[in-house]
């Protein structure tokens, strides 16, 4: 494995309602797995943390020689009356 990973969090709340919040980030990131003849080269992106989601608004690299891009929402919301 190679590359930086810079995570800026704070956390505040009770275990029983935890906020979290803040950003990671992944530059120039690399990882081989040999055994099933994987390779990601050259990863960077950023994801953001809040109470109630987490976004992945780009992660760009290569995966075995070619270009790969991923973005992402997950997330949830309390239902109503809850």
């Amino acid at each position: 494995m190679a590359g930086d990973f810079t995570a800026n969090l704070h956390a505040a709340g009770t275990a029983a309602d935890p906020q979290v919040t803040g950003e990671l980030s992944l530059d120039s990131a690399a990882w081989v797995w040999p055994e099933q003849r994987i390779a990601f080269r050259d990863w960077s992106g950023r994801a953001t943390i809040d109470k109630q989601s987490v976004t992945v608004g780009a992660l760009d690299g290569h995966l075995n020689g070619g270009d790969a891009s991923v973005s992402a929402r997950s997330g949830s919301t309390a239902a109503a009356g809850a």
